[in-house]
């Protein structure tokens, strides 16, 4: 449901607000009767194996980025060093 036309929080008439908005908590709402169910154990395991690789990227960023910043200290040890040639 969308305002329309200056109409208040879902409802198409100003100063008129729409009792049965999706996501607000109440009885009967599938939104929220959905939260409490349990995740099924493949869909548990597919999230499971998403996370392991998302954490397993991240350590080898990490490494990654360790490594570049030894690199770039380096290069700029060489650059002043370079520098107090000139």
């Amino acid at each position: 449901m969308a305002a329309v036309a200056g109409g208040d929080r879902g409802t198409d008439r100003p100063g008129e607000v729409a009792e049965n908005l999706p996501g607000k908590s109440g009885d009967g709402d599938p939104l929220r009767s959905d939260i409490t169910k349990p995740i099924p154990s493949s869909l548990q395991d597919t999230l499971d194996k998403i996370l392991g690789a998302i954490e397993e990227s991240k350590t080898t960023l990490q490494r990654e980025i360790g490594q570049l910043s030894v690199e770039l200290g380096l290069l700029r040890a060489d650059h002043q060093k370079l520098s107090d040639r000139v």
